[in-house]
């Protein structure tokens, strides 16, 4: 390898299956949230344009609405495991969306006992030991 290239050691992540359930859920909450903000403006702003599509849409679309939105969720949880592999991860790392900073994994010496560099804590010393 050549000089511009850096080793990037980084910790396994912890509860991998825990991270991508939180991320389906996240997801979840989103997409709830953002259709009963959208119909709920929608009905507020202009309840004719709603009822006019209840009534087009056929009684099947509802149920493909529900498939459309588990597959997002699928999708969402699938790509968060993938991102807990280690060699992911350590890619991820270097180009700046890893789970820890990149100069935590470049330079062990310079991260304490949580696993962050000292220029970045923000804490108190005792808060993240």
């Amino acid at each position: 390898m050549g000089d511009h290239s850096s080793t990037v050691v980084v910790p396994p992540i912890w509860y991998v299956w825990q991270r991508a359930l939180r991320t389906a859920l996240q997801v979840a909450v989103a997409l709830v949230l953002a259709l009963g903000g959208s119909v709920g403006l929608l009905q507020a702003l202009s309840p004719q344009v709603l009822a006019a599509v209840v009534d087009v849409l056929p009684p099947n679309a509802y149920a493909w609405l529900v498939a459309a939105f588990a597959f997002v969720i699928a999708i969402a949880t699938a790509l968060s495991r993938l991102m807990a592999i280690p060699l992911v991860n350590a890619w991820l790392t270097r180009v700046h969306a890893g789970s820890v900073p990149k100069i935590a994994a470049t330079d062990p010496a310079a991260t304490t006992t949580a696993g962050y560099p000292d220029a970045l804590k923000s804490e108190p010393e005792d808060a993240l030991g």
